[in-house]
This record gives C-alpha cells, structure tokens and sequence, in this order.
C-alpha cells in the first residue's frame, strides 16, 4: 500500500516525535526544535513549536502547534483534552521520509536556483482529445483507499461534519483514477450508524476482482463479514497490512462505538474504532486506535451517476501545462511579488515566470493560506502535462489534492530539467484534500522562527504536496499549474 501519511502523512507526515529536552539540539539528535539554549524540546506545545532541530516558535494567541507548525487550522474542530496530542498524527498528509534540508545552500531569496538560460520548449504537439472515459455499466464497486488518513475527517474536506468529510474523501481518491459513481465511505458514529447513511442495496464488487461480489445485500452487509476479502484500493492493487476507519462495532464486540469525536479529532489519547480489511471475522471492528494513527477509508460505491448527475467521470479536456519555478522565494510571498495577499503573489509569480519564458497563458500556484484553499483556488480541472514533454502528471484536480503525480516534477518554466530529489522541493501550505496547513502567516512573514509546509514533486510515500516543513527564511520553488 501507499504508505502514508500517513504512514506517516505516513504522513511520517510529520510523525513528530520530538526528543528529550535535556538533549544537546541538532539534526541527528532532536525531531523536535532547539530553544535559546541550543537544547531540544519536543515541538509539539504553543510556547516551544517547531521541527527538524529548527528554533522554536512561540505561536500567537489562539494558534495550537500542530506537526511542529503554529496553526489555526485546528480551530472549530476536535479536541486534543483528555491529554491527547496532535503529534504524531497531525495533519492528516502523511509525507513521508522528510528531506535532509533540501535547498537550505541554493541561492538567497529571490534568487534564481539555475541558469535555465537554454531555449523555450513549447507546450508539445496539440492535444488530439484522448480516450473517453467509458462509463461503468457494472455492479455497484467497493475499495479501500491507498490513501491513509488521520481521524480528523472535518479537517480533509474543510467540512464541520466528519462523516460527510470522509464521504468527500472517498468521491476525490475515487475521481482521482477516473472511477465515475458516487462513493460514500462505511463509516459510523455513536449517533449515526454507517449502513443508514447508504442510499443503494447492492450487491457491491471489490475492484480488480472480476466482478467477485463482496456483500450480496444490506443484509448480507449487515453481517459485517464480506464473502471475499476487501483490501484491494482504488486501482485494485492488493493492499499490505491494511486498517480501515469504521466507527462501527458488531453486536458481539458489544460496548460503546469510539469515532474520533464525531471523526473530528487527530488526538493520539482519542481513539476510533478500526476494521481489518483483509480478515473476514474483524472486517468491522479489529480494536479501538488513537484517532493519530493513518487509516484506510472502505468506500462503497452508491450510484454510477457521479454526484452532479453525469454518467460518468467528465473525458478529458486537452491538458495544461505545469512547471516548478527556477526561482526560489521565502516564505514572504507578498515581498517578492509585491501584492498583499499570500496566495495571490504567488499566483502572480508563477505568471511573472511563465510570461518571462514566453509561455502565455493563466497561472496558478498550487498554494493555501487559510481562507484560501488551494483546491477552491483551481477553475481548470486537469488533465496537466509537464512543460518541455508531453507526459502527463495529474489527470485531474482530485489527484493533485490527494494522489501523487505520475511522474517527476522536474522541469523549470523554460524546460530546463531540474537534477537531484532535494532541488524539487516548493512552498505549498497545502495539505490532503488541497486544505490548508502551515503558511508563514499567509505567505507573509520571512520569519526565521515561523514555519510553512513544503511539497517534494515526484512520487514518494505520502501525500506530495506535504512533505516536511520548513523554516520561513530558507527560499523555495513554486508549482505552477496553468488554469
């Protein structure tokens, strides 16, 4: 399985797991953040908020330090009492091996991180439409998801309500390989069973396994023992040690269902209950798990009209272009770019970059503040191709938000191929879903004390747009995407 987040984002994300403060504070020693005294601290408190032996940050009034960043992301959400911690678990986007520093040595702010002086490559021959994208005429489909998440299901989809968060979650990875249908995830609450929130009766198939019926019925489902195994995902690849998120309980296990608070939390000391996708006894319900611990969804498919009454998942449109700024900027977005919006600057500097290389066109960063997520900012919705090839790299929107590009992101605005994994790291404060993390306080601050999340543009264990963070005065790339 993709490891994740979150196996952490996985999502390592930013499994942080800080280090004693009496240690001497250095790369090798601390996971946390060095105080005053150069000793390490664990990272994970308002007063002393931070990561890889970074200095620590004292957060604003109001903010929590979530995955060692100053957030107010968490705000309206779960809770962390009871003595739960957002370490660990954070952020829901599962980033996999953090970097070594990345390109802390490449230029200053501002300054450009290669020559990219050689010709302008053009967008490639014209796109000839591609093949439709068939629709499913088969029986109602069950996977579970690749993707990896937290317990904090209001956090992903920027909803107040974490069942209907893990339902959109389930439609994005869904779209994100083109399944067509609408999807709604098995998962429960103390007050709202999983089985009444479906809209269909079956009979359901597990993906990849030529039409092998999972549960015949409601009641059949009703059972919680599937017929065949369910631990193929999306693509129907055969998952390795798969969980699954259920919030759901036979009448055997008895006892009161555990959800996460209502799957609005990412606490480690709250739990939810989990099911093991590929046993048929404990499908339902293996044992209760700190909501910080990166889980698979089950999603069911409910009907083969996609959610805004199409047929099937729209055919392509001819695919745009995408590219990774040769210039590298801190933190400080509204300085360089000099517009007083965050996301907006760096929407103008991948358009300053694009036009200087005779591109043309209308660009986007792919970049979140916390009233601005990145996945709201998009009015195209893919397919895009890398610049100087005709590959592509996303399918579509919802693969930016919770999937991985298909092939390296390694290519300037000019097509100048980009060398070594630690040169393709870009601010994002993005996180899974394309919802808002750290953002050196709305890509305003060059603060060396302040902190934003940064993506790594090639195929990695977890959610790529949120790999690491990154203190506010190192500079980076940008991802452009053309809309």
């Amino acid at each position: 399985m993709k490891s994740e987040l979150m196996t952490v984002l996985a999502i390592g994300l930013l499994a942080l797991s800080g280090c004693g403060a009496k240690s001497t504070c250095s790369p090798g020693t601390c996971n946390g953040c060095c105080d005053v005294n150069n000793l390490c601290q664990s990272g994970t408190v308002p007063q002393a908020c931070g990561a890889s032996a970074l200095t620590c940050s004292v957060c604003s009034a109001g903010q929590q330090c979530l995955l060692g960043v100053c957030s107010n992301s968490a705000s309206g959400g779960g809770t962390n009492s009871g003595g739960g911690s957002a370490t660990g678990g954070g952020l829901g986007t599962d980033a996999g091996p953090t970097d070594d520093g990345g390109v802390r040595d490449g230029g200053i702010d501002g300054g450009s991180s290669s020559s990219d002086a050689g010709t302008v490559i053009d967008a490639g021959p014209a796109w000839d439409g591609g093949p439709g994208i068939p629709v499913d005429t088969g029986p109602l489909r069950i996977f579970t998801t690749s993707r990896l998440f937290y317990g904090k299901f209001t956090f992903y989809a920027g909803l107040n309500d974490g069942l209907r968060g893990a339902d959109t979650m389930c439609q994005l990875v869904a779209d994100s390989v083109n399944l067509g249908g609408t999807w709604t995830a098995f998962l429960g609450s103390t007050t709202v069973p999983a089985m009444t929130r479906f809209t269909a009766t079956g009979p359901w198939v597990e993906i990849g396994t030529n039409d092998t019926v999972a549960f015949a019925d409601m009641n059949a489902l009703a059972t919680l023992v599937p017929a065949v195994l369910t631990n193929r995902d999306e693509t129907g690849t055969e998952l390795s040690v798969p969980r699954a998120w259920t919030g759901t309980r036979t009448f055997v296990d008895g006892g009161v269902i555990n959800d996460c608070d209502h799957w609005n939390s990412w606490a480690g000391l709250v739990v939810g209950d989990r099911g093991v996708p590929d046993e048929f006894a404990r499908w339902s319900n293996d044992h209760a798990e700190g909501c910080s611990t990166p889980s698979s969804l089950y999603c069911f498919e409910q009907s083969k009209l996609r959610p805004d009454g199409g047929a099937a998942y729209p055919s392509p449109s001819a695919p745009k272009r995408l590219f990774m700024t040769s210039t590298r900027f801190s933190g400080a977005l509204t300085d360089h770019a000099n517009v007083t919006v965050g996301v907006e600057a760096g929407d103008a500097l991948c358009t300053t970059a694009a036009h200087n290389a005779s591109l043309g066109g209308q660009w986007k960063a792919w970049l979140s503040d916390y009233t601005h997520p990145a996945i709201a900012r998009f009015t195209f919705a893919g397919p895009w191709k890398l610049i100087g090839t005709n590959d592509i790299v996303f399918r579509n929107l919802e693969q930016v938000a919770v999937g991985e590009p298909l092939r390296q992101i390694d290519r300037t605005e000019r097509g100048t191929v980009i060398t070594g994994s630690t040169s393709l790291l870009a601010w994002t404060g993005t996180g899974l879903g394309g919802q808002p993390l750290g953002n050196c306080s709305g890509w305003t601050s060059f603060d060396n004390g302040q902190s934003g999340v940064i993506a790594r543009g090639y195929a990695a264990s977890g959610y790529w747009a949120n790999v690491n963070i990154e203190r506010c005065d190192f500079p980076m790339s940008l991802y452009c995407f053309e809309q």
